[in-house]
């Protein structure tokens, strides 16, 4: 589960779509297809697989933050706060890691294995395309309260999941308030096409990352 929105949102005081409601429009078959990659299946959580989503999800919001941190600190504003989960990942990582030491053992640092493809050249391009990424990284950070609450209906809220429940985070303010830049990153001559391919790159990345969970991502 990437992230949800409400109802309405993204759209323009005209009425046209913001950019935000573009790139939720023309990216939801990638959407759809990236959440169908995940291997976890809520009714029976299994903990491994669990432990490989979350070093899937490490792999992917370190990438993208690389990739597009800085570019978003410029173009939307300073408080990238939903591009700078890698810690609180790690965390839950490292917990998941001491109830199941032998599946930790092929587990690098970095939060990939040491022996699977690397997936280059996935995010690459300017401006437009590092904002594109960045939109599908913050989604994820608010879909992971819709996974919490799953973990939670499955009888597995022991599990750690301080990523997914957004632990210290206000959480609804930042998506509004990166809604806010980013629709207004669309009206200051961006071409949205490019916006909308670096968010598909983005999607396609985290899908190929969790079909190969020793894969690690090249950036251009």
């Amino acid at each position: 589960m990437m992230h949800r929105e409400c109802a309405g949102a993204g759209s323009t005081r005209a009425g046209r779509p913001g950019l935000s409601g573009t790139l939720r429009d023309r990216t939801a078959q990638a959407h759809r297809a990236a959440e169908a990659a995940m291997r976890l299946d809520f009714a029976r959580p299994d903990a491994s697989e669990y432990l490989a989503v979350l070093n899937g999800l490490l792999v992917f919001h370190t990438a993208v933050a690389e990739f597009s941190r800085e570019t978003v600190a410029r173009e939307l504003g300073p408080d990238i706060a939903l591009l700078s989960r890698g810690q609180t990942l790690r965390a839950d990582i490292r917990s998941m890691s001491e109830r199941l030491p032998a599946a930790a053992d092929g587990v690098c640092a970095s939060g990939h294995g040491p022996d699977g493809p690397v997936l280059t050249n996935q995010l690459r391009g300017g401006r437009e395309e590092r904002i594109g990424a960045a939109y599908v990284a913050a989604g994820s950070v608010l879909g992971g309260r819709v996974i919490a609450t799953n973990l939670a209906a499955s009888g597995c809220g022991d599990l750690p999941q301080s990523f997914f429940a957004s632990d210290g985070l206000d959480l609804g303010r930042l998506w509004r308030h990166f809604k806010t830049a980013l629709d207004a990153f669309g009206t200051s001559g961006a071409d949205s096409a490019r916006v909308v391919a670096g968010a598909l790159a983005a999607f396609a990345l985290i899908r190929d990352i969790q079909r190969w969970p020793g894969a690690s991502p090249g950036t251009a």
